[in-house]
């Protein structure tokens, strides 16, 4: 009888070992639960009075997404979907946040992504490409990741620290899940 229970106990823990090694690296990456039905034709297009830092990082951002998978498009002007504006709030901790619209059919229809100025003020041009990326990352859908290189991973100073300001593989897998 004893040895038979250490047998299951010992298959028990080489099991859950296994299982963990398959799952603990991938599927880090999290959804929003919603798709946008024409993910190649979005298009974006900033507020009045926009600073040309935070322009030119949302296009490096951009194209850093759109080289990282085929399924994707985001480019300047075209649809118009993703409204990109600034707000100078300092004090707060939030570099960028993303709001989704839905249409009728539970699709996204647009999205409207606010750059804090004032938190990202000392930011490299890097540094400024990898949070607007990280916030198209949103506009496609995707949640935050726990993959720590991930650039969906929720903190500025982890993705700075790691170097990470385009699309990894993690985030590149979750894009692949969604469309």
């Amino acid at each position: 009888m004893i040895k038979f229970s250490i047998k299951k106990a010992l298959l028990g823990v080489a099991l859950t070992v296994f299982c963990m090694g398959i799952t603990g690296v991938a599927f880090a990456y999290n959804l929003m639960g919603y798709v946008w039905s024409n993910p190649k034709g979005l298009g974006y297009y900033f507020a009045s009075g926009t600073p040309s830092d935070i322009q030119t990082a949302a296009s490096e951002g951009a194209n850093a997404w759109n080289n990282a998978s085929s399924l994707i498009y985001i480019g300047a002007g075209g649809s118009k979907n993703v409204y990109i504006k600034t707000v100078s709030q300092s004090g707060s901790a939030f570099s960028g946040m993303t709001d989704l619209k839905l249409g009728w059919d539970s699709k996204i229809s647009s999205a409207a992504i606010t750059i804090n100025t004032a938190a990202i003020s000392n930011y490299t041009s890097l540094e400024k490409k990898g949070t607007l990326a990280h916030e198209i990352g949103h506009a496609f859908g995707l949640g935050e990741s726990g993959d720590l290189w991930a650039l969906m991973y929720p903190y500025d100073s982890e993705r700075i620290y790691r170097g990470t300001y385009v699309p990894r593989d993690d985030d590149k897998q979750g894009i692949d899940a969604m469309y």
